[in-house]
């Protein structure tokens, strides 16, 4: 994939993966949907989603260790995870075919959807025979959109709440699901030509970035009132939304 990058812009990118990992330093999530939707600004979304691809892997490895839950999140939640390499891969094949002014809207209606979602609360968790359904249909869910945009985060937030997880378990299953749809996004993406050597490697480049943004986040996360910083977070990303749907429309 060619690369039309000057140095001004791969300095814009340095700086939008430092803010997305200060976001999941912060709140656990939400690093493919800051990286997507501020480097979409100026970048090709052909590029902005191969880009987007390798830094949650690496980040998303400590969320999934994190606590000593690994195993007890392995036997929790193996339907979905089966269900989402799969489902990756072939929304990863509509991503390569997409007219790249469709696939702004689709992230923007995406973005916006997570906004959306991000102020539910489930008034009861699933019922223990709808756990293997439900994990199914959250892993085939997050799978496409995974392999769209990157960004396959509100279903399987949804089913993780309403499995009634408490906190360490909800963000050590998180980050579980985010290291297996990564894996599968970047193999996806090199099979459908996305994701070659070059784009590979500045993609593994922006994890620093990603890394010092998350101890950042981490220390801001200690320091800040939560719910006015994921306030601002959420106009940003907002206004960001309207902007590529705009671009899909007009």
């Amino acid at each position: 994939m060619d690369l039309p990058l000057d140095p001004a812009a791969l300095a814009g990118l340095g700086l939008v993966f430092l803010l997305a990992g200060t976001v999941k330093g912060v709140f656990g999530f939400g690093l493919p949907l800051v990286g997507v939707g501020l480097s979409a600004l100026f970048l090709p979304a052909d590029l902005v989603i191969a880009l987007n691809a390798v830094p949650p892997l690496i980040s998303n490895l400590w969320q999934a260790r994190s606590g000593g839950h690994l195993g007890a999140n392995l036997r929790r939640l193996w339907p979905a995870l089966v269900v989402l390499p799969p489902a990756t891969w072939l929304g990863a094949g509509w991503a390569a075919d997409l007219d790249p002014d469709l696939l702004y809207g689709v992230l923007g209606v995406i973005v916006l959807a997570v906004l959306g979602l991000g102020g539910l609360a489930p008034g009861r968790t699933l019922p223990p025979r709808l756990a293997t359904p439900g994990g199914v249909l959250a892993g085939l869910a997050g799978g496409l959109l995974g392999g769209l945009s990157t960004i396959n985060g509100p279903p399987i937030i949804l089913y993780l709440l309403a499995l009634g997880l408490e906190r360490a378990l909800f963000v050590s299953a998180l980050g579980l699901f985010f290291l297996v749809s990564s894996a599968s996004i970047i193999v996806a993406y090199g099979g459908v030509g996305l994701l070659d050597l070059e784009t590979g490697l500045l993609s593994l480049a922006l994890t620093g970035p990603v890394l010092v943004g998350m101890v950042l986040g981490q220390r801001l996360g200690r320091r800040l009132e939560p719910r006015r910083f994921q306030g601002g977070v959420k106009l940003l990303l907002g206004l960001l939304a309207l902007n590529m749907i705009r671009k899909a429309l007009f």
